[in-house]
């Protein structure tokens, strides 16, 4: 997923040619190119000139005579597109954060090992396996108990989030946002927090979309962009942690 706190750039195997207000991009390990249109090249052109995607959305919002979730939307559908095939590379902020490891409190650095151990091997199982074996097996290995405080638990979910999310963007092959959300559940439910992982959908055109993403008590954890707002959840939960009552 991309945030709008992050900086996208061009990668240095991917060359760009401005043409008439239109632009090329290149890759030359892939031989393939790709064309923008006049509004997309000013797109690119705004958010890889500044030093974070936010600060490139409130020059766009001067130049193009929309509303504010319109443009949003149209540009994170953009960059999504951009870093999906290549053309372009995020530079994390939560990342570049979390590189500086020896910083990080201890609880904060195992709980992003954690994750990034658990990451590529839910990968696999949802791959061969499917959601409800990978869902069953994890399952196993969850406390039946309560766990810390509402005031404790809070920080523990948002460490959690926060390193799950620093490690998803860490993997080899990028974890999809139903792998990073399952990986969240998962580690908070060891910490017997419970959650609730939800899955929403769209219509993009002809096409139907869907995004996953893990709430606790109504709020979203892993949604910084807030994107869950623009998909139609279920009214039921793929999952959550039942506790006993204390």
């Amino acid at each position: 997923m991309v945030l709008f706190r992050d900086h996208v750039e061009p990668p240095k195997h991917v060359l760009v040619r401005v043409l008439d207000k239109e632009s090329v991009l290149l890759n030359l390990e892939t031989q393939r190119y790709l064309g923008l249109d006049e509004t997309g090249t000013g797109m690119c052109q705004a958010v890889t000139a500044a030093p974070g995607i936010d600060a490139a959305f409130e020059r766009l919002q001067n130049e193009f005579d929309v509303d504010s979730e319109s443009l949003r939307w149209h540009l994170r559908e953009l960059l999504g597109r951009l870093v999906d095939n290549g053309r372009l590379q995020i530079r994390y902020a939560d990342v570049a954060r979390a590189a500086a490891f020896s910083a990080l409190e201890r609880t904060a650095r195992g709980m992003f090992l954690r994750a990034a151990a658990l990451l590529p091997l839910l990968a696999v199982s949802l791959r061969f396996g499917g959601f409800r074996k990978t869902q069953a097996f994890l399952q196993k290995f969850l406390p039946l108990s309560n766990g810390p405080a509402n005031s404790a638990a809070s920080g523990c979910s948002e460490l959690t989030a926060r390193m799950v999310r620093a490690a998803a963007r860490r993997t080899v092959r990028r974890a999809t946002c139903l792998e990073e959300s399952l990986a969240l559940w998962w580690l908070l439910g060891r910490q017997g927090i419970a959650s609730e992982l939800r899955v929403g959908v769209r219509k993009n055109g002809e096409e139907f979309q869907a995004h996953a993403w893990v709430e606790r008590d109504g709020a979203a954890l892993n949604e910084p962009e807030a994107a869950h707002q623009h998909y139609a959840a279920f009214d039921v939960a793929l999952t959550s942690l039942p506790l006993k009552q204390g």
